[in-house]
């Protein structure tokens, strides 16, 4: 039995509300992403969306890896948001012309983790993402 204690609420929710295309950018190694998107339930909400800063020349802070998934989902980098709980996620979005929304409800994000994400560029942050749709709706107004 696998202990799913470390699952992040709300995601599978956010995910199954959002009419959008969808992918995983991350900086793990492909087997490494699949997998834990396969351990959590969430691998079927991506298909085969997965992208990997192995896949691009510069890793995160760097926008290759953001420009590369926009550029394989034939969508500009302006029509994008991307959710991330890292500083050198925000600032690699942010290089893509890209926005961010910052996550800080992980176990890893301590008190002052939303004010670090918003520093580097968040345009808000969630605590959890059962805020997402809220989140998303602010920012098209």
């Amino acid at each position: 039995m696998v202990n799913r204690s470390w699952r992040i609420a709300g995601v599978a929710q956010a995910l199954d509300l959002l009419r959008l295309p969808v992918c995983v950018a991350s900086s793990s190694v492909p087997e490494q992403i699949r997998r834990k998107l396969e351990l959590t339930g969430l691998l079927a909400h991506f298909n085969d969306n997965l992208f990997s800063a192995t896949m691009v020349a510069r890793g995160k802070p760097a926008p290759d890896l953001f420009l590369y998934a926009a550029q394989r989902h034939a969508t500009a980098p302006a029509r994008c948001l991307v959710i991330e709980d890292s500083p050198l996620g925000i600032e690699a979005a942010i290089a893509a012309g890209m926005t961010a929304i910052g996550f800080c409800g992980g176990s890893h994000c301590g008190p002052e983790h939303g004010d670090r994400l918003l520093a580097r560029g968040a345009a808000l942050t969630i605590a959890d993402m059962r805020e997402l749709s809220t989140a998303m709706a602010k920012l098209v107004r």
